[in-house]
Parts: C-alpha cells; structure tokens; sequence
C-alpha cells in the first residue's frame, strides 16, 4: 500500500509539480557527471580532457534525462503537456479545417447521442414507481391477436378471481373531459375514469387526503374526485381546504377527496380521476372495451403464472358468455415492455440511421485529415529528421484527434437536445413517459465514450499513415502529395464507404419519411 502511495505521489509531483522532481534529476545528473570528472582527473587527464571523456562515456546529458524520465514515467505526461500547448496554439489559426472537424462529427456524435438519451428515458430507465417489476399490463386478444381496451365486466371478473395480482386496476386510456364548475369559472379538465385500487397498484400515496375507497367503485357509490397535483396547484393554489369541498362535473355534485402526488401521471394527462363504477355506463356490456388493465403481481407469482391463470378464466367467461366473448382473451406483458413495444420498430431505424450517420461523418473527417497530413508532409519530415520518432510523430497527432473528437462531442451534446426534440415530436412517447427532452448522465457519460470511440473510427488510421514519412522523399518533393501511393488507395476506399453508407441512409430515411406520410394521410372516416 505504502509503495502504492508513494507511486502516486510522484506521478502528481510530475504533473502538477515538476518544477521539483526536475531539480532532484538535475541533482543527480550533476553527482554522476561529476564522479566520472573525479575518476578522470585521478587517472592523469587535464581538467578539460576529463570532463570531455566524462560527458562523451554519459552519452549526452540530455539523453540520459529522457532515459530517466522514461523509466519514471514522467516523459509520457511531459510529451502530453506539451502537444496539448502546440495544438491548442495551432488549431485556432486553421478555422476552415477546425469548424469543418467539429461541425460534421458534432452533427454524426449529437444524433447519436440524441437516441441514446430518448432510448435511455423511455426504454431502459425504471419506471417512477415503487417495486416498478412487478407491474404488468393486461391487453384484451382476439383469436390471439393482442388490441389493448378491456371490457369493465371482464375486468371486474378478472380482478375478483386471479390470485395471481396482488391487485388490479383499470383506467379509460383515451381523454375523457369534463366541465367543471363550482369553483371559480367554469372549465374543460381532463377527467379519466380510474377503479378503486388503481392509485394503490402503482404504490404511491396521496399528497393529501385519500384514494377511492372500495365502496365509491360499486354501485351507488358515491360521486368523488381525486385531483392531479399540478391541476390541485394550478386551480386551487395548494389549499389543502379543498379536500371534502363539493365540486360539479358535469353537473353532477362531486367530492374532492384527495390529490395524487406530484408528477404522478400514467398513458396520459389528467387533471382529475374519477371512480368506474361497477353497471355504470362505461362498464355496463362486455361488448363495450373501454379500458386498460395495469395490475401489481403477487408475492411469487410471475407473467407466466399469472397469465396462465388468466387464460384459465377467459376460457370459463368464453362459455359463459358465448356472444361477446367467444375468442377472447387477456394478454399480461410486463409494464415496461408493453409500453414500449408500438415505439421499438421505429427506435430501431432511427438508431441504425444515426449510427450510420456518424461512420459517414467519421470517414468524411479521416479524409479531412489525410488531405491536412498531406499538406504537412514537410514539417513532419523535417521533425523526423532532426530526431523525432515515428511513434512520437503519431501520438501528436492521435493526441490532435483526441482534442478534436472532444469538442466535437460538447458541440454534439448541445445538438443533441435540439435532436431529441425532434425524435420526440415524429415518435411521441407519452405513455413512456418520455415527453420532455434532456440528458442524465448515463447519457452524458455515454457522449464521453463516443466522442473519445471515434478517434479509433477516424483518427488512428491517419495519425499512423501521415507519420510513416520518408524524410527524404518529402523534403524532395516540398509537401507535394505522391500520386499511386498507399494513402491515395485509402482516401479512394474512405470514398466509396462514403458513398456507399449514403447512400443506404438516404433510401432507409426515404422510406421512413414516406411511411410517416402515409400514415398522417389516412382517412379515420370523420371530420379532423
């Protein structure tokens, strides 16, 4: 641990204190140079002879420093520092090249990190409820072929008789409105139907007063309320006297008797929830598919339990009620991959699309910097010849690409939001609850890694090939490009990857275009 420690140390000392380990390296270069001196001069050798002998047996002072901050380690840092300080100097007197770099993989890197941030919001984050796993949804099935609204006589029989849910509640999935009156002017709110047990389900509680109670969902149950938080906010100022005031909807007298927690939403808006009752209208006839079934499972069961139950129930109602239930059945899904299932196909093209987004702008930028490699031919050979490594060479201007992919990535994550909007507005995402762009970490986190994966896309290839100079050809040839060489076979083949993937982005968003239109042109048989 000790040894640990002091290893760290040093490696800070280098960093942020150098002016230190230099002195020591100093210090011992001396001592060294001088003992050589010493033993020279004890052999007979004039003062001159003897430090001459001494500095040619060191093989050069300078040297031997680099030797020793080789093996501290120290060089590597050192090298860094000072290509950070020639690139920061160099980049800004080439505008032209800089805004091109950063615009075409800020485009490529913001779409992509656009989708990871939709992806990651309405796909992978846990949904906003306690025990969010055990959520399931139940969709109603024809001959096996899964729709979505369930009857309310269906959803009664299922919540009394499968000991699979821990419970079960249904909710009317479209907008239902209201006008409410009886406090202040009159309103069209939002005011879906919701069972008793349905807040319950999703285990949150009310930020004040109660939930339905089991008696206000039966018949002749009484008219009550439940307030969403922002409508509680927006229309009463937060007064808690609200709860047990009367309220018409509808011009029936209500009670409010309670209001849901803040940013507590489910499929859809609502100002309010009132009851289903059970022979109300909406819930009176099996024929009539008014609602959507979300259920909590119980301690140990599982889907595959739970539906098997389910299927055992559906066969009984089908025998018991031949007219309307013949072939019918109820589909349980996990919450979360119910949700998402109608969004996935699209997710996916729009993923692919982006993806190939960026090997365009990857191979647009391995271009850009071949074409600049090629106008510092020059330079690079002269650095060659007076010693600089090809490795050296090469790691400059990896370290170049670096600071490159970088800003390409913070111009991209401020695009990407823009993006995200976008996405959000051609695949609408509500009942995920993916309604408002941003970006959380795991998203940012991933803008890090792409920005820094995609020098291996467009940077290595470049800095190794610009860095295998021949010196003396170059200085020759004053910077001209070599016609017939390997790198012009490499730009010819970044060409037609180029032009290939384009085209393959082009029909895939074509074709996702004219999807798009078509759908938004179909007739639904009434006045829009």
């Amino acid at each position: 641990m000790m040894g640990w420690w002091h290893w760290v140390r040093r490696r800070w000392d280098v960093i942020f204190h150098k002016a230190a380990p230099e002195q020591e390296l100093d210090e011992e270069v001396r001592f060294h140079l001088e003992m050589e001196v010493r033993q020279n001069l004890e052999a007979g050798m004039d003062p001159l002879e003897a430090r001459r002998r001494a500095l040619v047996a060191f093989g050069g002072v300078e040297r031997f420093k680099e030797q020793v901050r080789d093996v501290r380690g120290a060089r590597v840092l050192d090298d860094l520092v000072q290509d950070s300080k020639v690139i920061l100097r160099a980049l800004p007197k080439q505008p032209a090249f800089l805004l091109a770099v950063l615009l075409t993989l800020g485009i490529g890197i913001g779409g992509n990190v656009a989708m990871v941030g939709v992806l990651e919001r309405s796909i992978f984050r846990a949904l906003p409820y306690p025990r969010a796993d055990d959520l399931v949804l139940g969709r109603v099935t024809w001959e096996g072929e899964i729709g979505f609204t369930v009857s309310g006589p269906d959803f009664f029989d299922y919540r009394d008789q499968v000991q699979a849910f821990e419970s079960l509640a249904a909710l009317t999935p479209f907008p239902v409105s209201a006008t409410m009156s009886g406090a202040g002017e009159p309103e069209r709110v939002l005011a879906p139907l919701a069972s008793a047990g349905f807040f319950e389900t999703f285990g949150v509680t009310p930020s004040s007063g109660r939930f339905f109670l089991p008696e206000e969902g039966e018949p002749g149950g009484a008219p009550v309320a439940v307030l969403s938080h922002g409508y509680w906010q927006r229309r009463f100022g937060g007064e808690r006297t609200v709860i047990g005031s009367t309220i018409s909807l509808d011009g029936m007298p209500t009670t409010v008797v309670g209001v849901a927690p803040a940013g507590f939403r489910f499929l859809q808006q609502a100002d309010l929830w009132r009851p289903i009752q059970r022979g109300q209208d909406w819930a009176s006839a099996r024929q009539f598919h008014n609602f959507v079934l979300v259920g909590r499972l119980a301690e140990g069961a599982t889907v595959a339990s739970a539906q098997a139950e389910v299927d055992a129930l559906s066969a009984r109602l089908a025998e018991l009620y031949p007219d309307s239930n013949r072939g019918k059945g109820l589909n349980v899904t996990g919450l979360r991959k119910a949700l998402a299932e109608p969004y996935l196909p699209t997710l996916r093209i729009l993923l692919a699309g982006v993806a190939v987004l960026l090997l365009i702008a990857c191979a647009n930028v391995a271009g850009l910097l071949l074409a600049r490699g090629n106008a510092r031919r020059s330079e690079l050979a002269v650095r060659s010849v007076l010693g600089a490594e090809r490795g050296r060479l090469a790691r400059q201007l990896l370290t170049e690409n670096v600071y490159l992919a970088l800003g390409a990535g913070v111009l991209g994550v401020v695009l990407a939001v823009w993006v995200q909007r976008g996405i959000l507005a051609f695949v609408p995402m509500d009942s995920l609850g993916a309604i408002e762009s941003g970006l959380g970490w795991p998203t940012l986190g991933f803008a890090l890694a792409l920005s820094v994966g995609t020098v291996l896309l467009f940077g290595v290839l470049p800095s190794v090939r610009v860095a295998r100079t021949d010196p003396a050809e170059d200085l020759k040839a004053g910077g001209r490009g070599r016609s017939g060489d390997a790198g012009t076979r490499f730009r010819s083949g970044l060409v037609v990857a180029q032009v290939a993937m384009t085209t393959v982005l082009l029909a895939v968003s074509g074709l996702l275009f004219r999807s798009f239109r078509e759908l938004i042109r179909v007739e639904p048989g009434f006045d829009v």
